[in-house]
């Protein structure tokens, strides 16, 4: 369900009434909760194909920012999904968006809701990838600042992430995946003008991947390669070297058609890719596009996986 107080509520509710035939779906969260907004919001969700695991931990609705209460309701509403998992009731996750303050606040150290997922799964090896109607994007680091994330443009750890992609794709049917790198530097540092990282770090990645029969391109200019990847069918998908070199062009063509994944997950996990919007939550006016791309996704991908044979 997401952030009680948030908008996360009222995209799932929105989302959920379309009768969209993908099978049973299981609501974790406060019933309570979701029955306030389906009332006050007038919104008619059918009873058929869902099923509430009520986590009943909000004694009052609300809406708004009240991180010492949502932090403690979020993990309990992400923890009963994971029993369920790990039990094989379900197989696929759609989490809805928290604030990681609230998180933080209830003594619950992780960066996002990525990392909760990979740690109780007891994965090492994942990665952030935002897909969209123009773009597949996976991100060499998540939510670093930036001198934090500069630190990880590095040689092993830009060709184990090339490599997760090149595994995780192929287990959604892509016999080769194609793959782009992005630079990090202006112009990808005009052979050592602007920036050396693109010879010292990631052209000898890239080489290494490619003989090794990994299909991939680059270090490529960011202008060139979303330029391209938005208008051509040339890559599956792109390596993006930090947080906003990837959300930037995702968010300005791709904001209401679009969600995150983790690949590298034993199942697949998606969420909207947008937060708790606490300004107009329980307003009636959220849109939840975001919220209907990230449940479709993860029926469409888990089905790719089955025939694929992963």
């Amino acid at each position: 369900m997401g952030d009680p107080g948030g908008i996360g509520p009222e995209i799932l509710l929105k989302a959920l009434a379309r009768e969209s035939g993908i099978g049973e779906i299981l609501l974790f969260g406060s019933v309570r909760v979701l029955d306030y907004h389906a009332r006050t919001l007038r919104i008619s969700v059918p009873t058929n194909h869902i099923r509430p695991v009520d986590i009943d931990n909000i004694p009052v609705p609300y809406t708004g920012a009240r991180p010492e209460e949502s932090g403690r309701a979020t993990i309990d509403y992400l923890e009963e999904a994971f029993r369920f998992l790990q039990s094989g009731r379900i197989d696929a996750l759609v989490t809805g968006p928290i604030q990681k303050e609230s998180w933080h606040q209830a003594g619950f150290h992780y960066p996002g809701q990525t990392e909760f997922c990979a740690k109780q799964a007891d994965v090492h090896d994942y990665c952030m990838l935002m897909v969209g109607a123009h773009f597949r994007i996976a991100l060499l680091s998540t939510h670093l600042s930036l001198p934090d994330a500069l630190q990880q443009v590095r040689s092993n750890t830009i060709a184990a992430k090339i490599r997760l992609i090149d595994t995780e794709f192929r287990k959604l049917g892509f016999e080769r995946p194609r793959i782009a790198c992005a630079a990090l530097n202006p112009h990808a540092g005009e052979r050592g003008a602007f920036g050396s990282e693109e010879q010292t770090e990631i052209e000898p990645a890239i080489q290494k991947l490619r003989e090794s029969g990994i299909m991939v391109d680059g270090p490529i200019a960011p202008e060139v390669v979303f330029r391209v990847a938005a208008s051509q069918d040339r890559w599956d998908v792109i390596l993006a070297l930090y947080h906003d070199q990837a959300m930037i062009p995702l968010k300005l063509l791709d904001f209401e058609n679009s969600a995150n994944v983790t690949i590298g997950l034993p199942f697949i996990r998606t969420s909207p890719d947008h937060g708790t919007a606490f300004d107009i939550a329980g307003k009636g006016i959220a849109n939840p596009g975001s919220m209907i791309y990230a449940i479709d996704l993860a029926v469409d991908w888990t089905r790719k996986r089955w025939e694929a044979g992963s």
